[in-house]
């Protein structure tokens, strides 16, 4: 008859929240990695578009400036 007792007072101690604690910590961890991921991933294509536009740019200020150095010394 005691064993039956111990576990009685075992299952007592474990209330629904302690038994469920760990749970949600896991899904709120999970959570906050796939956001972080997420927020990284945006960053990065946001970061390569940028770059994507600004190429053309350098190139057309380099362009100009090598045919206005060919233009100055055809003169």
């Amino acid at each position: 008859m005691v064993i039956p007792r111990r576990k009685v007072i075992i299952t007592l101690g474990k209330t629904p929240l302690k038994r469920l604690l760990p749970l949600l910590l896991g899904v709120l961890a999970s959570l906050a990695v796939l956001l972080t991921w997420q927020q990284l991933t945006l960053n990065g294509q946001i970061h390569i578009e940028e770059l994507i536009q600004q190429e053309p740019n350098a190139i057309q200020s380099q362009l100009s400036e090598e045919l206005s150095i060919r233009m100055l010394t055809l003169r």
